[in-house]
Order: C-alpha cells, then structure tokens, then sequence
C-alpha cells in the first residue's frame, strides 16, 4: 500500500503515486471505467471540493468565536454574564434601627405569650 495516497493530499503525489492510485481505481473501478485523465481530473475536482469545504468551514468557526469574544466583552461591561444576567448581588439597604425595633417587637410578643 502506498502510504503517500493516504497521508499526502493529490497536489503532493509523485508520478509513482498518481500511477498507484489509477491501478487500485482500476481494480475497484467504483465510477465506473476512467481514462488516466478522467480519472486526474475526477481526483483534482474531488480535492477542490473538500479544500472549498474545508475554507469554508474556517471561515464559520472564526466568525463564530470572533462572536463570542465580542459577546464576552459587552458581558465584562455590563456586569453581567453571557446571558444577560447581572453578576452583581442586589441587597436592598438595610436599616439597622428598624432592623433592632423589630428584633425589640418579636421579643415584647413572645415575653407576652
């Protein structure tokens, strides 16, 4: 078996190579009976095809996390996480006297009981 079909893309095979793959294509002959040329040019669509895919699928998955970074940042400056939801504790004021007169209240309703 030709290790360079299989770990080299088709733009880095050697005559050798290309001669290999062609035998093997013609023992399996899976599309079909090809011309060596038909059979080049097959394999060079084919490898275009992927790269394309391949580029294109870069370009989504730098978009996405250019994205998210950019939602991270407008996170960290509002205060709150990617969700929206504030990072800070709301506590309301507490107001110490009030807080003591009611302790004093509950206390004077249970020394009546």
């Amino acid at each position: 078996m030709n290790l360079n079909l299989i770990n080299l893309d088709c733009t880095q095979w050697s005559k050798a190579d290309w001669n290999d793959a062609y035998n093997q294509y013609c023992q399996h002959n899976m599309f079909g009976a090809k011309t060596k040329r038909e059979y080049y040019d097959m394999v060079i669509a084919n490898f275009e095809k992927l790269a394309h895919k391949e580029k294109q699928f870069h370009e989504l998955n730098q978009k996405w996390l250019q994205g998210w970074r950019n939602a991270v940042v407008w996170a960290k400056k509002r205060k709150c996480n990617i969700n929206g939801e504030s990072l800070e504790k709301i506590r309301p004021e507490i107001d110490l006297e009030s807080l003591q007169n009611d302790v004093r209240e509950i206390q004077w309703q249970l020394a009546q009981k």
